[in-house]
């Protein structure tokens, strides 16, 4: 299955939702609109995975790329709602620690700490 990814401006952050596979040929597709967001000046990024069935490696670096290029840019990234698939494998590689993740948009837009996912 191929990633559909929609990108949705809520100044001052940008919502990207994707839904799909987060694959080896896909990852690189969120990498860049992450990469893009935070080129573009917004200050943070919200990734929308409620509609991602299935993350591999190198969907894990593509989100690993963002947390890093918001680091590099004093910016926040953060997941949205990510399936219990794409939690197990945050899990596994002990990433549910470092990736923030909120049950909604609007809780992560609430800001950090209200409405985090464990």
């Amino acid at each position: 299955m191929l990633l559909r990814l929609s990108v949705e401006e809520r100044v001052p952050y940008v919502v990207v939702t994707a839904t799909g596979d987060l694959d080896v040929s896909t990852a690189g597709t969120l990498a860049t609109a992450v990469s893009n967001a935070f080129s573009d000046g917004y200050a943070g990024v919200l990734v929308d995975l409620a509609g991602v069935s299935f993350v591999d490696s190198n969907g894990i670096t593509a989100l690993l790329a963002g947390h890093r290029a918001a680091r590099r840019a004093d910016g926040r990234f953060a997941l949205v709602a990510p399936s219990p698939q794409v939690r197990r494998v945050l899990a596994l590689h002990r990433l549910d620690r470092d990736l923030p993740a909120y049950a909604s948009v609007a809780l992560a837009l609430a800001g950090p700490g209200d409405g985090t996912v464990g």
